[in-house]
């Protein structure tokens, strides 16, 4: 551990808003007690911005219930000091704690497609940040709602606060959690995973909003597991593993020269810290998939259509990958549908391997089926909870009648090894799992009909930066050594950046460029791109 890690800072308590001293914490099971926080020590001045990263299960949103008083039933706090304003919070009663969320605290959780309220409209629940502190009454908490919505950024105020929340996008959802999370003017605002379910340039128009709070004092506690968020964001970093505080200080200092491995291993991981890869080698082969013309409309009601794909035409050579960029609702996981025979176009053509495949029907439909397969981006939602990892991933090999139930079991031995797991796993369920390992599974069962193409539907966003990046070398490993075809799907350049060859960027449904990936981001056409690259975390601290 750091000198920096075990020593508060050296900011005077008349300075100090908040404080957390050899803090501990604990959660309750069946098998005994979980101490989740070890003796973990920080501060934050007001207008300050510390963050606190570290993969899944390392404390760092443990840390942050504490403060905020948000622990589950079976967890506590079992010991150290939580103090707010010289205000000491260990031991407040949930009443007391009422008080001081929303006005001393405000929080803006991670996700908010369940963070809202979703038979309430957008304005009442803003609103009722103001009403529960008596901060305003009915009628006023109305008016406030909207002046909130529009200083949170949200066009057309008036209209959003008339919405539900599922009228609403994704960064459009969260824009309205900051709303309420800063409606009581608090001190010190929480943001727990603010923009981890985010696209980059929304991710990065989010965190341009929560850096103004600062021009009025405001602190805040940033939580994230992306060194790059923390760089571009934060004037201190906290790095937490495994319940305890590791590394400390201020940001510059300890991503150019970290002390404790665990944080060079998070430096190395984080792909918009890492040193760019070697350009790839442009892959010199027949093409495998051959897309032209390819155009899906949806229908929205009477005469009304949204065009998802229009237009787009690409081709894939054996052996290589080619990426599809862009933001949410750009149609490049709809375009990786059609290729799939998921979905069947409006308009165009998709061949695979020569063969026309938009018409395929019976035997020839179900060997495109064996022969290109599709690696879905959850893999807490793409397996299902009542199989074994032995099921898993000979389902397959199940539906296609190939083997017997002990050569099959042995071919799941085989891939497990071929992902880097253990046979041991094969008869534990995919909840025993760590998210890294589910989705090592669920690259297993994509191999297990030796496929030609494998479609990757975002296959590492969900995970922490150092499993993706072990993740993205094995489906490396993959390539090299069995000719797979990969196509990419992602809205993250700087991953796309460690395993495509090309990049294609799309937009609206339409593609705008496709280069090799070294010259998209070196020298890129269109200005779309050119915002794409300028969103990537981590570009703002020379590491």
């Amino acid at each position: 551990m750091s000198e920096l890690a075990s020593e508060p800072s050296a900011t005077s308590e008349s300075s100090t808003l908040l404080e957390i001293t050899d803090l501990a914490v604990s959660y309750r099971i069946a098998a005994g007690r979980i101490d989740a926080v070890q003796g973990a020590s920080l501060t934050v001045a007001p207008g300050e911005v510390v963050a606190v990263v570290g993969e899944s299960g390392s404390g760092k949103s443990t840390l942050a219930q504490a403060v905020i008083g948000l622990l589950p039933g079976n967890g506590a706090v079992s010991g150290g000091s939580i103090r707010l304003g010289g205000r000491e919070l260990t031991g407040l009663s949930e009443k007391a704690f009422r008080a001081v969320r929303g006005r001393g605290i405000g929080l803006v959780p991670q996700d908010p497609t369940v963070s809202l309220n979703p038979v309430q409209r957008i304005g009442r629940q803003v609103g009722e940040a103001l009403r529960v502190h008596g901060l305003a009454d009915r009628r006023t908490a109305a008016v406030r709602a909207v002046e909130l919505l529009a200083k949170a950024g949200l066009p057309e105020p008036e209209a959003r606060a008339r919405q539900y929340p599922h009228e609403l996008s994704g960064g459009m959802r969260q824009r309205v959690l900051i709303a309420i999370a800063t409606a009581a003017d608090p001190a010190l605002i929480i943001a727990d995973e603010p923009t981890s379910a985010l696209d980059a340039t929304v991710q990065r128009r989010i965190l341009d909003h929560l850096d103004t709070l600062r021009d009025n004092g405001t602190a805040m506690l940033l939580i994230t597991h992306d060194l790059g968020v923390a760089a571009d964001r934060a004037d201190r970093v906290v790095v937490m593993s495994g319940g305890r505080i590791v590394e400390a200080g201020p940001v510059a200092e300890v991503l150019r020269a970290p002390a404790d491995p665990y944080t060079r291993r998070l430096i190395a991981a984080a792909p918009g810290l890492s040193a760019p890869v070697t350009p790839r080698e442009p892959v010199s082969a027949p093409p495998l998939v051959e897309v032209r013309g390819l155009t899906k409309e949806f229908p929205l009601g009477r005469r009304r259509t949204l065009r998802a794909v229009d237009d787009v035409s690409f081709t894939v050579a054996r052996g290589e990958t080619l990426a599809l960029v862009g933001e949410s609702g750009s149609g490049k996981s709809t375009t990786a549908r059609l290729v799939l025979r998921l979905a069947d176009p409006t308009a165009g053509e998709v061949r695979f391997d020569g063969v026309d495949v938009t018409a395929l029907k019976g035997g020839p439909w179900r060997e495109l089926r064996r022969r290109a397969q599709l690696i879905y981006q959850n893999p807490y939602a793409s397996l299902d909870p009542r199989f074994s990892v032995a099921e898993v991933v000979t389902e397959p090999l199940r539906a296609f009648g190939i083997g017997t139930a002990a050569e099959r079991r042995e071919r799941a031995g085989g891939l497990l090894e071929r992902v880097a797991l253990p046979a041991a796993l094969l008869d534990r369920r995919p909840v025993e799992l760590s998210g890294g390992q589910r989705q090592r599974v669920a690259i297993a069962r994509a191999l297990a009909l030796n496929p030609d193409l494998v479609v990757c539907d975002e296959p590492v966003s969900a995970l922490d930066v150092s499993v993706q990046a072990q993740v993205l070398e094995l489906l490396d490993e993959l390539q090299r050594e069995q000719g797979l075809t990969y196509l990419f799907i992602s809205h993250d350049l700087a991953v796309v950046r460690r395993i495509a060859h090309r990049v294609g960027v799309m937009r609206e449904g339409r593609l705008l460029e496709l280069r090799p990936t070294e010259e998209l981001f070196t020298d890129p056409d269109h200005e779309y791109t050119r915002e794409l690259l300028a969103a990537i975390a981590g570009r703002r601290v020379d590491v």
